[in-house]
């Protein structure tokens, strides 16, 4: 039962990102489907379907900079402090992938 636990959730970047990616290509076919069966002509339904391609193209951004950019950024700014032997920087993420066990093993080593 644990293995079709951990299969299923998303508790890996590398999960997550990859969900990300499929749910954006499905999301961009059906907004072309959409845009094909609307009554205007051919140049405005690629005007239609390019604009809402910028918004799923911005969003898959945004979300990725969630998932992966901003606990990288986080974390290596914790480690030039410790680089610097400054060991009163904490990272604080709270995630159950490969980020959060890596905030937690940091904040471990700040202890000792």
């Amino acid at each position: 039962m644990s293995k079709i636990k951990d299969s299923i959730y998303l508790r890996t970047v590398r999960k997550k990102v990859f969900f990300v990616s499929k749910l954006t290509g499905g999301i961009i076919v059906l907004f072309y489907l959409i845009a094909e069966y609307l009554p205007v002509t051919p140049n405005g339904t690629f005007l239609i379907w390019l604009a809402l391609l910028f918004v799923v193209i911005f969003g898959l951004d945004s979300v990725l900079d969630r998932i992966v950019s901003k606990p990288l950024k986080e974390i290596t700014g914790t480690a030039n402090h410790m680089a610097a032997l400054d060991f009163t920087e904490r990272p604080d993420i709270k995630t159950k992938d490969e980020f959060g066990e890596l905030s937690t093993s940091s904040n471990t080593l700040d202890e000792k």
